[in-house]
């Protein structure tokens, strides 16, 4: 085997590591995950993991990383195309509602994780999170300075849109599978991930805008 064939041979071994432990965590969390369950649903040993990745600590960062990495840059460039506050605000509910509903883990890792007090999150991904909040507070200010926007609170208006992400996520099993959640689903109908993002965008914009704005809203 070459060099080349070596690399993708450990590049298909890491991925199928991280797809597993990605799973083990998001049911399990940090604490309550195994490596020995993790090796065997990746078929592979537990030396392997260790050899690719490092120990426990090194594959729960590892994964958070996979998740989250990255997905700030995209976003902050994302807001970057928009050149006024309301059109920029749009782009961030947007973004955050769509990574948190379309990455089957995201939303449970990350919840098991704030639930045990965020002990294991990684330095790199508090960073993150510093920058994503620095950027909304940033949409938010230029939106107050121009007379758009009256005062808000970036934490408030972020809570709002990953706290309804998450459980809208999070709560899709039991809508589909408990037979009481599925009747009440089916009485009062239950928005995909586009809807509940474009509710969103609407009801945060309407309690911030000015009233000599309404932001291109009816």
């Amino acid at each position: 085997m070459d060099m080349k064939e070596k690399k993708r041979d450990s590049e298909r071994t890491i991925r199928t590591i991280l797809e597993r432990a990605m799973e083990e965590f998001a049911v399990l969390g940090f604490e309550g995950a195994r490596m020995d369950s993790i090796a065997e649903a990746a078929g592979v040993n537990k030396a392997t993991i260790y050899y690719h990745v490092g120990g426990k600590d090194a594959l729960y960062e590892m994964v958070i990383v996979q998740l989250l990495g990255g997905l700030v840059d995209e976003l902050i460039d994302a807001v970057q195309q928009e050149h006024d506050p309301v059109s920029q605000l749009r782009v961030y509910v947007r973004s955050v509602v769509s990574n948190i509903t379309e990455r089957s883990c995201v939303g449970k890792v990350l919840l098991r994780e704030f639930l045990s007090e965020g002990k294991h999150l990684p330095p790199a991904i508090v960073k993150d999170m510093e920058r994503l909040l620095g950027l909304l507070e940033g949409i938010l200010t230029r939106g107050y300075q121009a007379g758009v926007f009256v005062k808000a609170i970036p934490f408030a208006v972020h809570f709002m849109v990953v706290g309804a992400s998450m459980l809208y996520k999070v709560t899709a099993p039991a809508r589909e599978h408990v037979p009481i959640m599925i009747e009440l689903a089916r009485k009062l109908g239950v928005p995909d991930a586009r809807e509940i993002s474009n509710e969103l965008e609407e009801r945060i914009l309407r309690s911030i805008l000015t009233t000599n704005s309404n932001g291109g809203l009816e």
